[in-house]
């Protein structure tokens, strides 16, 4: 729920764009937000307010699910997989960030999925991870710097090749710019 008056805050930006902050004389929130911003805006539009974000907590959801899973599946089984996935998505601490309109949830989510990312060393893998990064970049700069530097340590621990490591960066560039682009537009 609404909790906080950042949670507040970052609902209304989400429900009614620019409009929050356009008369502010910092409007920095809306401009490092659009992660957040554009796809709940967008799920708001499309279905109404509310069923909007239940639609993106599931989307949060549905991110962290399978990043911890594949994740897990790297090094155990498919049963113990699945039960420390359920374990750890069912938490409460979990499921209040990713039911609260405030960022922790989406950087959470998006950590789960770049640790995921980090199993693997093929372009896909990488350009996941491009456009997970480029979207955190866009939900909380602070998100991605934490998020990137895990994801990167553990590619450079694998002594992953070069074009995973562009493909990842261009992917991240062109994300950042859509968002941006999304938000001009909105």
């Amino acid at each position: 729920g609404l909790d906080t008056p950042d949670s507040s805050f970052y609902a209304s930006l989400a429900l009614f764009g620019d409009d929050v902050t356009d008369r502010a004389p910092i409007d920095s929130y809306y401009w490092t937000r659009l992660g957040y911003i554009v796809p709940v805006r967008g799920l708001t539009e499309l279905f109404g307010t509310w069923p909007g974000f239940a639609a993106y907590r599931m989307l949060l959801v549905l991110l962290l699910v399978a990043g911890i899973y594949i994740a897990l599946r790297r090094f155990t089984g498919i049963a113990s997989a699945a039960f420390l996935t359920v374990m750890a998505s069912l938490s409460t601490v979990v499921l209040s960030y990713l039911g609260n309109s405030y960022l922790t949830g989406s950087v959470l989510a998006g950590t789960a999925v770049l640790v995921a990312c980090a199993m693997f060393d093929g372009r896909r893998a990488a350009a996941v991870a491009g456009i997970t990064l480029g979207w955190l970049a866009m939900v909380n700069p602070p998100g991605v710097l934490l998020a990137g530097t895990l994801w990167l340590v553990l590619r450079l621990q694998a002594r992953t090749r070069v074009v995973p490591l562009l493909v990842a960066g261009g992917t991240t560039g062109a994300t950042f710019a859509l968002f941006w682009l999304a938000g001009r537009l909105m």
